[in-house]
């Protein structure tokens, strides 16, 4: 799984569970690339994040911070692209 730009943990999505990132966090098992810029007001970065990472049931995982960036989502792929293409390529199978 590759996130970029995970929204607030306080979003809610449909009254359905899991409805937002902490509440998903204990069932993502499969290998994650977390990617966040710190300074994205609409994402959880850095020591917001740290709960949720800590929370995700994967062992296998990347976190990317973008520093003083307030990139969001697929704008990130400029500057991660090769990261996130060694991710995929790892997990690829």
């Amino acid at each position: 799984m590759v996130s970029l730009s995970a929204h607030d943990t306080r979003f809610s999505a449909a009254a359905t569970a899991p409805v937002n990132p902490a509440d998903a966090a204990p069932a993502l098992k499969v290998p994650l690339l977390f990617a966040c810029a710190t300074e994205d007001p609409s994402a959880f970065c850095g020591d917001s994040a740290k709960d949720f990472l800590a929370a995700v049931a994967t062992t296998d995982r990347k976190v990317i911070e973008l520093p003083d960036s307030t990139m969001h989502g697929w704008d990130m792929l400029g500057t991660i692209e090769s990261d996130v293409d060694t991710f995929l390529a790892a997990h690829a199978g």
